[in-house]
């Protein structure tokens, strides 16, 4: 964040300006604030105090003109009440908090997310409808890192090719939406049985996704399904 002097420790072969300087007259992005050490807590404290900064290993003073947007997805009044962040910089960084719902209540930003993500990667390929479905019925606990992290590995399945389903095997149905299975309230039996519509309705009837999604073989899937009286009629 804040440079370093040539020599200021070994293999600082030459000056380094820090981010501040590289932002002047624009704006710093700090993700994950919540997580910075109360060493550094401090330092950019000042820094927004005073406009100033240091080098490691020097002593003039650099000033510095620069805007401050930061991000957590920490609830940061609690860190301040439990003494991890400091009330001041809290107070310095909350001029204009702006609180993003988690990814699966805002599903309809899921594709523009995909899309400029994709095209970050100087990739051309397009997410298939059902692949994008599957996505927007997902609760993504990870939020939009865990989307950036699916479509990266769907990339590499698919060759850079579009993706589609087939490309997103380690999501699990559990973790998509709610489907409210209050615990006691119904049995293995039925709990499975409605995991295995659920999953059917997600793959639009085609039972290999629906194994897929369950992480199942596709053999198991019909035995189940006839188990239940469900249809086994083949895809």
């Amino acid at each position: 964040l804040f440079g370093y002097e040539r020599g200021a420790f070994t293999g600082a072969n030459r000056r380094k300006l820090g981010m501040f300087e590289i932002a002047e007259g624009g704006t710093l992005f700090l993700d994950e604030i919540a997580e910075m050490p109360p060493q550094l807590q401090a330092k950019l404290l000042r820094v927004l105090q005073e406009k100033t900064i240091y080098h490691l290993g020097g002593t003039a003073p650099i000033k510095v003109d620069v805007r401050i947007i930061s991000a957590t997805n920490k609830n940061l009044k609690e860190y301040v009440n439990s003494k991890k962040f400091r009330e001041d910089l809290y107070f310095r960084l909350a001029v204009f908090p702006i609180e993003l719902p988690p990814l699966r209540k805002r599903t309809v930003d899921i594709p523009l997310l995909a899309e400029n993500f994709l095209r970050k990667r100087g990739s051309t390929a397009k997410i298939a409808s059902d692949a994008m479905d599957f996505l927007e019925k997902y609760d993504f606990p990870g939020n939009v890192r865990e989307l950036e992290n699916i479509l990266e590995r769907a990339l590499i399945l698919s060759g850079g090719k579009d993706i589609t389903i087939e490309h997103l095997p380690d999501l699990e149905l559990s973790k998509i939406e709610d489907e409210s299975f209050e615990p006691g309230e119904t049995t293995l039996e039925e709990l499975e049985k409605k995991m295995l519509i659920s999953a059917l309705e997600k793959s639009g009837g085609n039972k290999s996704k629906a194994a897929k999604l369950l992480g199942i073989t596709r053999r198991m899937i019909y035995t189940k399904l006839k188990k239940y009286g469900l249809d086994t009629r083949e895809d």
